[in-house]
């Protein structure tokens, strides 16, 4: 009998498909490129994690946090999630919020 496979949820896929993992790690735990996105409910509502993926250098602009975030991995910078539909912004701010 064969096990049952479960299909990853739709965050993780975007995740996976977008190449998030290249930056963040497929672990989430960051590279040398990127920083760990584990524990991100401890800095994030869903609303304003939504809004970051969609405009990250506006909302960057106005948070010293991120500014020193995007200094230390220079010159990587997060790039905006123009090409996603809202549903899929919003189910990669659900899988990240999660994890």
């Amino acid at each position: 009998m064969r096990p049952r496979l479960h299909p990853a949820p739709p965050g993780a896929q975007i995740y996976s498909e977008w190449g998030c993992g290249t930056c963040h790690g497929v672990d989430q735990r960051g590279t040398a490129t990127g920083p760990p996105l584990q524990d991100l409910a401890q800095h994030w509502q869903r609303k304003e994690l939504q809004q970051y993926l969609q405009h990250p250098a506006t909302i960057r602009a106005h948070d010293t946090r991120l500014q020193a975030l995007a200094q230390r991995y220079q010159p990587i910078i997060m790039p905006a999630a123009e090409d996603l539909r809202p549903e899929q912004i919003s189910a990669l701010a659900d899988y990240l919020l999660q994890h």
